[in-house]
């Protein structure tokens, strides 16, 4: 009789340790996706605003060529008084 309580009582604490391991096995693995797709989306998010800020300089440089082009054309139409 107690013998058998003893291997009822091993037997139960097996299960439950297996269980215990089985759940944190799921549980890491579950916060390693959500850590991956995480880092994935800051990275997509890094890109976006590179892209952007690359976009903003050549718009930047287009307008100021466009003003200067503007300019030279004015200085070059003006009669010149002398």
């Amino acid at each position: 009789m107690e013998l058998e309580v003893i291997f009822v009582a091993t037997i139960t604490l097996v299960i439950l340790v297996a269980m215990i391991i089985i759940l944190f096995a799921v549980f890491q693995s579950k916060k390693n996706k959500y850590i991956i797709n995480r880092l994935e989306a800051e990275q997509k998010i890094e890109q976006e605003i590179v892209k952007s800020q690359m976009e903003i300089q050549e718009q930047s440089l287009k307008n100021i060529g466009w003003e200067l082009h503007d300019n030279i054309g004015q200085l070059l139409s003006t009669p010149k008084c002398s």
